[in-house]
């Protein structure tokens, strides 16, 4: 049905241009993008209505399912609109808002709101004394000593680097040729590349991520949105954040609130199924001594 420029002008169309139409309004209500709610009129069960939006912008932001009296609505772009039901001279309408995730089950759906959020995202990884196995990757550094140790699916080594961050000595042991390779890296890594050997990028939980663009302002107070609770993961009780299909993205994300890193995330398709993931196997934030698994690695240093 093409859009409609007043209720008024639907409920005379509908009606035959009847006498004294009646305009209802019900109570405003917030669904989640990717959310239904079944909206049963107090029309008879059974009967034949006519509902329709009137959006106010070029987008629809709901898409219908219309069953005699009822009709689900199915929130399908951020926005606001007017959904209406229609019969005879009587119509019905209210105000449907479509956010990015809503706190809970939308009005009447009897189900309590989602938890609050009073925290502040901020990414500020562990600068020193660390020593956290990714699955993939190790990372550990004591002082001005780091070392990273790639593992391959068996827990091999691939390759293992030091870096010297107070001379920049840097060393690598390559599987592939079985040679040490020591040397001064002052030409081949500048000060921004040292830098990033402190910034732990694989566990900045948003970087370069779809979800955390799509955010219009202010994303880290937007976060709020997509909080879920609280739940453990490497002994730190962390945030949990779900996008739930927001942008057309349902990633999951563990961040453990004290330094904003993050600790696993869980991709999923259309149909739930999980796509990709990451979980911290080890996350010891007080890394004194280097233990055995990293000390084959500075044997010759």
């Amino acid at each position: 049905m093409e859009k409609i420029l007043t209720l008024s002008a639907l409920l005379i169309c509908a009606a035959g241009f009847a006498q004294n139409p009646r305009e209802i309004e019900e109570p405003a209500l917030t669904i989640g993008l990717g959310e239904r709610f079944a909206w049963t009129t107090k029309f008879a069960a059974g009967a034949e209505v006519v509902f329709d939006t009137l959006d106010d912008n070029d987008d629809d932001v709901l898409e219908l399912e219309e069953d005699g009296n009822t009709c689900v609505l199915k929130g399908v772009a951020l926005g606001t609109t007017k959904v209406l039901a229609v019969l005879g001279n009587t119509l019905y309408y209210r105000t449907v808002t479509v956010a990015a995730k809503a706190g809970g089950k939308p009005n009447g759906g009897g189900e309590e709101t989602g938890p609050a959020f009073t925290g502040k995202y901020e990414y500020n990884p562990p600068k020193d004394h660390y020593y956290i196995h990714t699955g993939s990757i190790i990372y550990a550094k004591i002082g001005s000593e780091q070392i990273e140790k790639c593992l391959d699916k068996r827990g091999d080594i691939e390759y293992w680097m030091y870096y010297n961050l107070a001379s920049r000595e840097c060393k690598q042991y390559l599987e592939k040729d079985g040679f040490d390779h020591g040397k001064v890296d002052n030409e081949q890594l500048d000060p921004d590349e040292w830098e990033a050997r402190e910034n732990l990028a694989l566990l900045d939980t948003f970087a370069d991520s779809e979800f955390w663009n799509s955010l219009k302002t202010d994303p880290a107070s937007s976060l709020s949105e997509f909080y879920v609770g609280n739940e453990t993961v490497c002994g730190v009780n962390c945030w949990v954040f779900d996008t739930d299909g927001y942008g057309g993205i349902t990633m999951k994300y563990w961040v453990d609130p004290s330094t904003g890193c993050c600790l696993k995330y869980e991709g999923r398709g259309n149909g739930g199924a999980v796509k990709n993931t990451m979980q911290v196997k080890t996350y010891n934030l007080n890394y004194r001594v280097w233990s055995n698994d990293m000390k084959d690695s500075t044997l010759k240093l």
